[in-house]
Protein backbone atom coordinates (compact mmCIF):
# COMPACT_ATOMS: atom_id res chain seq x y z
CA UNK A 1 0.00 0.00 0.00
CA UNK A 2 2.88 2.31 0.70
CA UNK A 3 4.74 1.64 -2.35
CA UNK A 4 1.00 2.52 -4.11
CA UNK A 5 1.11 5.76 -2.54
CA UNK A 6 4.25 6.67 -3.36
CA UNK A 7 4.09 6.35 -7.08
CA UNK A 8 0.68 8.26 -6.63
CA UNK A 9 2.18 11.05 -4.63
CA UNK A 10 5.93 11.53 -5.81
CA UNK A 11 6.28 9.61 -9.10
CA UNK A 12 3.55 10.01 -11.41
CA UNK A 13 3.32 14.15 -10.69
CA UNK A 14 6.95 14.19 -11.79
CA UNK A 15 6.30 12.08 -14.52
CA UNK A 16 4.04 14.22 -15.94
CA UNK A 17 5.93 18.11 -15.15
CA UNK A 18 8.97 16.25 -17.56
CA UNK A 19 6.39 15.73 -20.19
CA UNK A 20 5.31 19.77 -19.86
CA UNK A 21 7.58 21.81 -22.25
CA UNK A 22 9.17 24.95 -20.42
CA UNK A 23 6.79 27.65 -21.56
CA UNK A 24 4.03 25.28 -21.95
CA UNK A 25 0.71 27.23 -19.99
CA UNK A 26 -0.74 30.41 -20.32
CA UNK A 27 1.99 32.77 -20.74
CA UNK A 28 2.05 33.66 -23.78
CA UNK A 29 4.94 36.13 -24.27
CA UNK A 30 7.37 33.62 -25.71
CA UNK A 31 5.11 33.51 -28.63
CA UNK A 32 4.80 37.28 -29.00
CA UNK A 33 8.85 37.81 -28.01
CA UNK A 34 9.41 35.22 -30.83
CA UNK A 35 6.82 36.84 -33.42
CA UNK A 36 8.56 40.60 -32.56
CA UNK A 37 12.24 39.38 -32.99
CA UNK A 38 10.74 37.59 -36.90
CA UNK A 39 8.80 40.92 -38.00
CA UNK A 40 9.40 41.36 -41.70
CA UNK A 41 11.39 38.30 -42.16
CA UNK A 42 10.82 35.01 -43.79
CA UNK A 43 10.23 32.12 -41.26
CA UNK A 44 11.33 28.84 -42.86
CA UNK A 45 9.95 28.45 -46.42
CA UNK A 46 7.58 31.54 -46.00
CA UNK A 47 4.23 29.08 -45.37
CA UNK A 48 1.96 30.05 -42.84
CA UNK A 49 2.15 26.86 -41.25
CA UNK A 50 6.05 27.67 -40.71
CA UNK A 51 5.49 30.67 -38.81
CA UNK A 52 3.50 28.69 -35.93
CA UNK A 53 5.59 25.79 -36.03
CA UNK A 54 9.20 27.80 -35.78
CA UNK A 55 6.40 29.62 -32.65
CA UNK A 56 5.57 26.50 -30.66
CA UNK A 57 9.71 24.98 -30.72
CA UNK A 58 10.62 28.26 -29.35
CA UNK A 59 8.05 28.10 -26.75
CA UNK A 60 9.60 24.03 -25.82
CA UNK A 61 7.45 21.74 -28.21
CA UNK A 62 9.93 20.34 -30.26
CA UNK A 63 7.92 17.40 -31.83
CA UNK A 64 5.13 20.12 -33.11
CA UNK A 65 4.98 19.90 -36.80
CA UNK A 66 1.97 19.45 -39.06
CA UNK A 67 1.30 16.05 -38.77
CA UNK A 68 0.74 16.71 -35.34
CA UNK A 69 -1.82 19.38 -35.59
CA UNK A 70 -3.46 17.10 -38.74
CA UNK A 71 -3.66 13.70 -36.82
CA UNK A 72 -3.06 13.55 -33.22
CA UNK A 73 -6.11 13.56 -30.89
CA UNK A 74 -3.96 15.38 -28.26
CA UNK A 75 -4.23 18.64 -30.66
CA UNK A 76 -7.93 18.61 -30.07
CA UNK A 77 -7.81 18.87 -26.09
CA UNK A 78 -6.25 22.43 -26.67
CA UNK A 79 -9.31 24.07 -28.07
CA UNK A 80 -10.24 27.24 -26.79
CA UNK A 81 -13.61 29.14 -26.86
CA UNK A 82 -13.38 32.62 -28.38
CA UNK A 83 -14.23 34.04 -25.84
CA UNK A 84 -11.62 32.89 -23.85
CA UNK A 85 -8.98 33.40 -26.50
CA UNK A 86 -5.61 35.59 -25.49
CA UNK A 87 -2.68 36.83 -27.25
CA UNK A 88 -0.22 33.29 -28.45
CA UNK A 89 -3.07 30.97 -28.94
CA UNK A 90 -3.22 30.01 -32.65
CA UNK A 91 -5.59 30.59 -35.06
CA UNK A 92 -6.84 27.90 -37.16
CA UNK A 93 -9.00 28.91 -40.55
CA UNK A 94 -11.18 26.21 -42.66
CA UNK A 95 -12.89 27.28 -45.44
CA UNK A 96 -14.08 30.89 -44.62
CA UNK A 97 -15.81 33.20 -46.37
CA UNK A 98 -16.01 37.09 -45.46
CA UNK A 99 -18.27 39.85 -46.06
CA UNK A 100 -16.21 41.65 -48.89
CA UNK A 101 -16.12 38.44 -51.04
CA UNK A 102 -12.33 36.83 -49.99
CA UNK A 103 -11.93 33.56 -49.21
CA UNK A 104 -9.44 31.95 -46.72
CA UNK A 105 -9.49 28.70 -47.89
CA UNK A 106 -7.19 27.12 -45.39
CA UNK A 107 -4.80 29.06 -43.25
CA UNK A 108 -2.70 29.67 -40.05
CA UNK A 109 -1.76 32.53 -37.60
CA UNK A 110 -1.25 33.42 -34.32
CA UNK A 111 -3.56 35.83 -32.32
CA UNK A 112 -1.18 38.82 -31.48
CA UNK A 113 -3.60 41.29 -29.88
CA UNK A 114 -7.61 40.69 -29.42
CA UNK A 115 -10.24 43.27 -28.57
CA UNK A 116 -14.04 42.28 -28.99
CA UNK A 117 -14.34 40.84 -32.12
CA UNK A 118 -11.24 42.91 -33.35
CA UNK A 119 -7.73 40.56 -33.54
CA UNK A 120 -4.73 41.12 -34.72
CA UNK A 121 -3.66 37.92 -36.39
CA UNK A 122 0.49 37.33 -36.80
CA UNK A 123 0.86 35.84 -40.22
CA UNK A 124 2.77 34.76 -43.02
CA UNK A 125 1.71 33.79 -46.82
CA UNK A 126 -0.81 36.54 -47.13
CA UNK A 127 -1.31 38.09 -50.76
CA UNK A 128 -2.98 37.80 -53.89
CA UNK A 129 -3.35 34.30 -55.89
CA UNK A 130 -1.41 36.28 -58.82
CA UNK A 131 1.10 37.23 -56.92
CA UNK A 132 1.77 33.65 -55.72
CA UNK A 133 4.15 30.74 -56.84
CA UNK A 134 4.01 26.92 -56.14
CA UNK A 135 6.41 25.38 -54.31
CA UNK A 136 6.07 21.16 -52.95
CA UNK A 137 5.38 21.54 -48.85
CA UNK A 138 4.84 18.56 -46.59
CA UNK A 139 4.14 15.91 -50.12
CA UNK A 140 1.88 18.63 -51.70
CA UNK A 141 2.00 21.81 -53.95
CA UNK A 142 1.00 24.76 -51.56
CA UNK A 143 1.00 28.25 -52.98
CA UNK A 144 3.23 30.51 -51.26
CA UNK A 145 3.52 34.74 -51.74
CA UNK A 146 6.84 35.88 -53.35
CA UNK A 147 7.27 38.06 -50.57
CA UNK A 148 5.96 36.45 -47.57
CA UNK A 149 7.07 37.63 -44.40
CA UNK A 150 6.02 37.66 -40.62
CA UNK A 151 3.15 40.77 -40.24
CA UNK A 152 0.20 41.75 -38.11
CA UNK A 153 -2.86 41.80 -40.31
CA UNK A 154 -6.26 43.17 -38.14
CA UNK A 155 -9.45 40.41 -38.71
CA UNK A 156 -12.84 41.41 -37.65
CA UNK A 157 -14.99 38.38 -36.86
CA UNK A 158 -17.84 40.11 -37.40
CA UNK A 159 -16.91 39.57 -41.32
CA UNK A 160 -16.71 36.34 -41.15
CA UNK A 161 -19.91 34.89 -43.87
CA UNK A 162 -19.63 31.16 -43.37
CA UNK A 163 -16.76 28.73 -42.56
CA UNK A 164 -14.81 27.67 -39.27
CA UNK A 165 -12.63 29.60 -37.37
CA UNK A 166 -11.01 27.67 -34.31
CA UNK A 167 -8.59 29.02 -31.81
CA UNK A 168 -5.77 26.36 -29.72
CA UNK A 169 -3.76 27.44 -27.07
CA UNK A 170 -0.49 25.43 -25.69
Amino acid sequence: MKKLLLIYLVILPLLSIAQIPQGAGDDSEVIIDFIDSRMGERVGRGVCFDLVVAAMREKGYRRWNKRYYQNNKEFKKHLVEFNEVVSGDIMLFSGVMLKDGRRISSHIGIVYFISDSLIDVAEQNVCERKYSKRIRYDGRRVRVCRDSYVSVNSFDMREVVKGRIRFYRF
